[in-house]
């Protein structure tokens, strides 16, 4: 775990437990969550080491105002399960027939279902 919020640098390390033991001290929001991931995503995928790894990501605004919302229903004691809130990215392996469409498919979603 950070030492601090500015302690930002193992993101890419943490782990599942990590991500929903910050969401219950206290540490993070889902909020904040997913702005770091979005933050971490911009400063490689595209710019920086331009890793092209995430093919599409979910509107900043969208993913923002679903946080916002698992934020509401965390702090009023709904939890739709143990990953309430807490950013991920699924990958979705597609076959495509015709070389024009990419074989892989990313986007960065988090736990919403009830």
């Amino acid at each position: 775990m950070p030492a601090s919020k500015q302690d930002v640098g193992s993101l890419l390390t943490w782990t599942a437990s990590d991500f929903r033991k910050f969401l219950e001290n206290g540490t993070y929001s889902s909020r904040q969550l997913v702005q770091l991931c979005l933050d971490q995503a911009e400063r490689h995928n595209s710019a920086g080491m331009q890793l092209h790894a995430l093919i599409s990501i979910l509107p900043q605004g969208q993913a923002l105002s679903w946080a916002d919302q698992l934020d509401e229903e965390r702090q009023s004691g709904r939890l739709r399960g143990p990953f309430h809130g807490i950013p991920i990215i699924v990958e979705v392996i597609m076959f495509a027939t015709t070389p024009q469409l990419p074989w892989t498919y990313s986007r960065l979603w988090w736990q919403t279902v009830d």
